[in-house]
């Protein structure tokens, strides 16, 4: 793509295609090695352990076709079909073996990165260049959540085919021999990526930032050629789009976060400048990011955030013509931002996984000082470069092989994610939760009620809290917690039975007692909220005949006393 004007002057003789491949597959391996004996953790028990659909093998064509096939019960506001499907083969090869699905989701990562390679490669006709951009992506520590958790598998899904587009399209604009081939390449795999995770939606614009940006077109003819050439994956875009809403019934995970869209945007351009810190700064991951919605544009860090991204704009505009590649990292890491910026709303205003295609630009700038020096053939400021790029390599699998021990079990996971970041309600639920299934109730009671605290909407963690109450026996405190729970969430049949069972218990308390009245109206409690509850009638019962006899025993010797 890049004119010969622009190749490289010299390549080491070490720059042979296949010796690239080969470290670039070695080093993803070595990077992960830790991660194929992880557990299922997270949403992975939604995605795949819980859901029946990914256990049966019969109707493949479901996944395509019913909203339930993707997350158990149909949850999640998802439509990736291939993505629900590998996980099906995957069961059907090795169960419920976590370290095959790790396998896979690490293969997948390596394909990311080989045609990575590739893209750039045939871009830039440069192989040192196209090396050093996939060797940094592969080795990101940004990458593990969408590689080390098996559910996050849709990312690298959908942008091995993404490449594969890009790839193809490539050579159709390049006016390839089997150029008609080539584009019809294009088109399925950009049905295939848009299959394997939403974020595809923006592949027509990534292909006009592609071309535009590295290889302005000149004449009024080369801009109809590239209209003409995109105009086919737009109208692919919006047909997916529409067979999603048809699918799933709604669009939208959540209602706009802040209640409107600008408040959502403006939140959200606040997640941008974190995520440009991430990429330079990779040290504090988390599952959760806290970012707080903003009130008003004249937020302070609200303003920064605009001013930060307005300059970086300025930048791209700027290095349009004099540094095209600076110009392209810039325009592909926004751009690829765009699907996950909450125009539709999204249940996060940021994730490290929402990094895995932007991330590629970012990748792009930080080896562009290769390009820079070989164009006026410093050989040795060259490979300082290199050298410095390579110690960046190093530190950043350092730092992957270091997170992944993170991913290893939930309550690894969970307990980083708290420490990282204490305020988030879904970090401290799940830590709760882990915690309540260790036994560790005392424990677990502090993180659920801090849960509670953050989120003031959250039946769920009020229904743990009460067991947890109930493990220590605190039946007032897991009442309390229940019925806050069910007011949350009137219809939650599980709430309404543990409040029965907390009342049932309380019963049982106060029969052991002998506090027979109070012990009679609980169970009444109980049969109030579960009316078939036949423990609680049978005690109702067994205590009232108990108070028959009683009172019986009690007339007969107060007869006796008188006779």
């Amino acid at each position: 793509m890049i004119s010969a004007s622009e190749k490289r002057p010299y390549l080491p003789a070490w720059s042979s295609t296949p010796l690239f491949i080969f470290i670039l597959a070695a080093a993803t391996l070595l990077a992960y090695s830790n991660n194929f004996a992880a557990e299922f953790v997270y949403d992975d028990y939604l995605f795949i352990i819980d859901n029946p659909a990914v256990q049966s093998p019969s109707r493949p064509a479901r996944f395509f076709l019913e909203r339930e096939s993707f997350s158990s019960g149909g949850y999640e506001v998802i439509y990736r079909p291939l993505a629900a499907l590998s996980f099906a083969v995957n069961y059907q090869l090795s169960g419920h073996n976590p370290e095959s699905y790790h396998a896979v989701n690490i293969l997948w990562h390596m394909a990311c990165g080989i045609l990575l390679f590739v893209l750039m490669r045939f871009t830039f006709a440069d192989a040192i260049f196209a090396f050093f951009v996939s060797l940094l992506f592969v080795l990101h520590p940004v990458q593990t959540e969408a590689v080390s958790w098996i559910s996050g598998r849709g990312n690298p899904m959908f942008l091995s085919f993404l490449l594969l587009t890009l790839i193809c399209y490539g050579k159709w604009l390049a006016e390839s021999p089997h150029k008609g081939l080539y584009y019809a390449l294009a088109l399925i795999f950009s049905a295939l990526s848009l299959l394997s995770k939403e974020m595809a939606v923006v592949i027509p614009v990534l292909m006009i930032v592609y071309d535009v940006s590295l290889n302005p077109p000149a004449r009024r003819e080369a801009w109809k050629k590239l209209l003409f050439g995109v105009m086919p994956f737009v109208g692919l875009s919006l047909v997916y789009i529409l067979l999603r809403h048809l699918i799933l019934g709604e669009t939208k995970q959540i209602e706009y976060w802040g209640g409107s869209m600008s408040a959502a945007l403006l939140t959200t351009s606040k997640g941008f400048i974190s995520y440009i810190r991430l990429m330079f700064f990779p040290r504090s991951l988390t599952v959760e990011y806290i970012v707080p919605v903003a009130d008003s544009i004249l937020d302070a860090r609200v303003l920064i955030s605009l001013l930060v991204l307005a300059a970086v704009a300025a930048v791209c505009i700027v290095s349009y013509r004099r540094a095209p590649i600076l110009c392209f990292g810039i325009a592909w890491f926004f751009v690829s931002l765009l699907p996950v910026s909450n125009i539709v709303p999204l249940r996060a205003i940021m994730n490290e996984r929402f990094l895995y295609l932007p991330s590629i630009g970012f990748c792009c700038i930080l080896a562009s000082p290769i390009r820079r020096e070989a164009s006026i053939a410093r050989r040795g400021v060259a490979y300082g470069a290199m050298a410095a790029l390579l110690i960046v390599s190093l530190c950043y699998a350092t730092l992957t092989f270091d997170r992944n021990k993170d991913w290893r079990t939930s309550f690894a996971l969970w307990t980083a994610s708290v420490a990282t970041s204490p305020e988030g309600s879904t970090s401290q639920y799940n830590l709760g939760l882990e915690l309540y299934n260790r036994g560790r109730y005392v424990e677990a009671i502090e993180h659920l009620r801090m849960a509670c605290q953050l989120q003031k909407d959250f039946p769920l963690a009020h229904g743990v809290l009460g067991n947890a109450y109930i493990a220590i026996g605190d039946y007032n405190a897991a009442i309390l917690e229940y019925e806050i729970g069910l007011q949350q969430a009137p219809e939650d049949e599980r709430l309404r039975h543990n409040l029965a069972m907390a009342w049932f218990e309380k019963g049982k308390a106060h029969e052991e007692r002998d506090e027979v009245p109070m012990a009679i109206r609980s169970f009444q409690n109980a049969l109030q909220y579960e009316p078939d509850f036949k423990d609680a009638t049978k005690a109702i019962r067994n205590l009232r005949s108990r108070t028959e006899r009683n009172r019986t025993n009690e007339i007969g010797r107060n007869r006796q006393g008188t006779t």
